[in-house]
């Protein structure tokens, strides 16, 4: 396919600022392609210990880590005291689909322990030989993710890597910045296979620039190493939205791996869903916040249900918002109510997360919640149990990563409250 001209003339244009301005500056001191020489910045260029083999064509050398020569440069207002961030690329990364970080010049350090020190994490994790998924179209939805056998709740069906990895400081300032297609287009260039990423939803617009429409529309952000970032895992971008959805996605900050777990028994043919929002939001929350986020309107199954059912289920979030303010006012000390009153709202909550069919992540958080709300009224009994009921799910959707710290917290919990026993 031909390439326009006025693309031409807009990349010419962007190379000339840059040479003018000099706002992307990568390193001055020239390296040759698979040499490990002696470096002014150790922290970015140490060398990898052992050769790593490339396909022909998939990168052009080797400058110590990465696979492409890093381009460090100034964010904000291009003084000294601004943060230096870099852009590097791994070609070999997850077995050979690669990534390309954006992140704080002293955070390069943490990419490089999580990619490189440890060899079953550069390589990726195979996935098995017959897997339990397939991607397919589908009506309504463009594509998205089928059950090929039967999946059982708990069960950790889909492992990913990350193919993109920006801190979100970048992308913030580069919103009003003429290098954004530079930045952005050199790390989708560098990727082993760009099409991985490029070819995800671009339902909202990311100002002209395809990389961060992507960013926007799949990717997951949280905090890695401190610091906000996004993260384009390509195989859990493929799975659509439901507001009661059929699994969960896990982020490991120790290794970036995202794991997706059934939250209840999947059929064979059916279509494997996670929730991109807050579960307990009401319908014209959760509609309006995922068209302005997203830019799609939700069918899945509760959202598609009878004016009636919505109204029911409406109604149930909206108390269960109500008891959780009036839990909140109690610990503030602004209202007080007796032990009896307390049971009976804690045993509404879960009957009503139960109805809701909220997902493990909300329920542990609510039972951990109804533990501290009983215990500061007194009820060890009652703060034991939910505190045992949190920590169930806690072992059963997080296994022994421990994502959030949550089980930890919860055994220490529980040793306390044996001690009133």
């Amino acid at each position: 396919m031909a390439i326009p001209q006025v693309f031409i003339a807009t990349c010419l244009a962007a190379l000339y600022f840059l040479a003018v301005h000099t706002r992307l500056q990568p390193p001055s001191i020239e390296y040759t392609a698979g040499q490990c020489a002696i470096r002014p910045f150790e922290d970015l260029y140490t060398c990898h210990a052992s050769p790593t083999d490339h396909l022909p064509g998939q990168s052009p050398g080797s400058w110590g880590l990465w696979d492409w020569k890093p381009v460090c440069f100034h964010g904000h207002t291009n003084q000294a005291h601004d943060p230096t961030y870099c852009l590097v690329s791994s070609a070999g990364y997850n077995d050979g689909h690669g990534v390309s970080i954006v992140a704080v010049k002293e955070g390069i350090q943490y990419y490089y322990d999580i990619i490189f020190k440890n060899v079953a994490l550069s390589s990726g994790l195979k996935q098995p030989t017959a897997r339990s998924y397939e991607k397919r179209a589908i009506p309504g939805k463009g594509v998205g993710i089928l059950a090929t056998k039967a999946i059982a709740r708990g069960e950790t069906f889909m492992t990913s890597f990350p193919a993109i990895i920006f801190d979100n400081e970048v992308r913030n300032f580069l919103e009003e910045s003429p290098d954004i297609y530079y930045l952005y287009q050199r790390a989708e260039d560098q990727l082993a296979n760009p099409q991985r990423v490029m070819s995800l939803a671009k339902s909202v617009g990311g100002g002209g620039q395809p990389l961060e429409a992507i960013l926007r529309t799949n990717s997951h952000v949280g905090q890695i190493n401190g610091r906000a970032t996004a993260l384009v895992y390509p195989e859990v971008a493929r799975l659509n939205h439901a507001c009661n959805p059929s699994a969960l996605a896990r982020l490991s900050s120790t290794n970036l791996a995202m794991d997706v777990i059934a939250t209840r028994d999947i059929a064979v043919g059916e279509e494997i869903t996670i929730s991109y929002i807050d579960e307990t939001m009401t319908t014209a929350e959760r509609r309006k916040l995922l068209h302005s986020t997203f830019g799609f309107k939700c069918f899945c199954k509760l959202c598609s249900a009878s004016r009636d059912v919505v109204k029911v289920s409406d109604e149930n979030r909206v108390r269960l918002a109500e008891i959780w303010s009036t839990f909140s006012q109690a610990r503030e000390g602004r209202i007080a109510f007796g032990i009896g009153e307390v049971r009976d709202l804690a045993s509404e909550v879960e009957r009503l997360a139960i109805v809701e069919n909220l997902g493990p992540s909300t329920l542990k958080r609510y039972f951990h919640d109804l533990m501290r709300t009983l215990f500061e009224h007194g009820d060890i009994a009652s703060a034991i149990l939910y505190a045992q009921k949190a920590l169930h799910l806690a072992e059963e959707f997080d296994g022994a990563v421990d994502v959030d710290g949550l089980q930890r917290a919860l055994r220490h919990n529980l040793e306390i409250l044996q001690t009133y026993v």
